[in-house]
C-alpha cells in the first residue's frame, strides 16, 4: 500500500536495513501502526519536493532496535513543533491528526520512545527506539 502512495506521489523510497536478530515484546499491528503512519507521512511531506525521498533505516545494539524515517519534504517549523504528538493536531487539509498520536502511543506501550529533528537544508528524520524483548535463558531447567 505505501509503494502505491509513493508511487503515486513519484517519491522515492530508500531501504537500509540493518541484518540484525531482534527480539521484540511487540505485536504486528502496533509495529504496523508505527510504521504505516511514519512512512506514510514521510511520503506525503517529500511529495512536495522537487525529487522526493523517503529513507527507511533499521539499526539494533543490545538493548534497542532503531527504525528511523527521513524524508526531505518541508520539514516542521517550530511553531507546529509544541503539538507534534497532540490529537488532532494537523496541518494538512484532508488530515485528521492522528497518526503521530497514534505512533507516539505504541511506542510508549512498548517501552520505546519516539524523537524527531529537522535535516538541513530540508526534511525531518523520525526515531523510534523499542527495547529488545530480555533473553530467557532455559539452560540451566
Amino acid at each position: 500500500m505505501l509503494d502505491y502512495l509513493a508511487k503515486q506521489y513519484r517519491v522515492e523510497t530508500k531501504l537500509r536495513l540493518a541484518q540484525c536478530d531482534i527480539q521484540l515484546e511487540s505485536n504486528d499491528a502496533a509495529l504496523s501502526e508505527i510504521v504505516f503512519n511514519l512512512v506514510k507521512n514521510a511520503i506525503e511531506a517529500a511529495s512536495e519536493a522537487e525529487a522526493g525521498f523517503v529513507e527507511i533505516l533499521t539499526s539494533c545494539d543490545d538493548e534497542a532496535f532503531v527504525f528511523s524515517v527521513r524524508d526531505n519534504g518541508c520539514g516542521i517549523t517550530s511553531e507546529r513543533e509544541a503539538n507534534l504528538f497532540q490529537p488532532f493536531a494537523t496541518y494538512k487539509v484532508d488530515g485528521n491528526g492522528l497518526g503521530l498520536y497514534a505512533v507516539n502511543e505504541r511506542v510508549r506501550e512498548l517501552g520505546g520512545s519516539v524523537s524527531f529533528r529537522r535535516c538541513e537544508p530540508c526534511g525531518t528524520v523520525f526515531e523510534v527506539r523499542l527495547p529488545m524483548a530480555s533473553k530467557d535463558d532455559h539452560s540451566g531447567c
